[in-house]
């Protein structure tokens, strides 16, 4: 997915980067820097993908495993 889809995904589901940053104890940035492809972080991708109801793969599927 590219970072417009991730948000609208977000957007969706009610989830801000903010909510996910606070859950996790990072900074918005982080959440913003993975949801960019700039980062990755296993558990911060995990918790978007959790929050917004995707597997991990079908976000990123690009990522290796």
């Amino acid at each position: 997915m590219k970072p417009h889809e991730i948000k609208g995904h977000m957007m969706l589901k009610n989830v801000r980067p903010g909510d996910v940053a606070k859950k996790l104890g990072v900074s918005d940035a982080a959440v913003s820097q993975v949801i960019s492809g700039t980062c990755v972080s296993a558990r911060i991708s995990a918790e978007i993908a959790r929050a917004i109801g995707k597997p991990v793969s079908e976000i990123w599927p690009n990522r290796a495993a």
